[in-house]
């Protein structure tokens, strides 16, 4: 799936990531687990990746260094009738400790938004 590039400031660059590139899967693991505190949400990220339930997998870059990453993934509700419908979910939305509350996460979103339906 191709999804242009975004600035989303001056600095901020939303991209969707390099899936061939192990390093950069590696760096999106390590915010995870910066931004959450441990391991579950990275771990979460590649369940859903090993799963297929990924759709599209968005990153922020600064100065050329992921800073942030979320991913909208595919699931399922039951309706009060017992169907099953489908949805998108958005989740994990993660940055550096470090950049958080900068609006990175808002910007993320607002690119996808804009982009392609999934």
């Amino acid at each position: 799936m191709s999804v242009e590039s975004l600035s989303a400031d001056d600095s901020v660059n939303i991209r969707v990531e390099d899936s061939d590139s192990f390093e950069e899967r590696s760096v999106i693991r390590t915010i995870n687990e910066a931004a959450f505190g441990g391991p579950d949400e990275a771990d979460l990220v590649d369940k859903l990746r090993a799963d297929g339930h990924a759709l599209i997998s968005l990153v922020a870059e600064l100065d050329a260094r992921l800073v942030g990453h979320i991913l909208f993934s595919r699931m399922w509700i039951r309706s009060q009738t017992g169907a099953l419908v489908s949805a998108v979910a958005l989740a994990p939305v993660a940055v550096l400790p470090e950049h958080q509350r900068r609006g990175t996460n808002r910007r993320a979103q607002k690119h996808r938004c804009r982009s392609r339906t999934l």
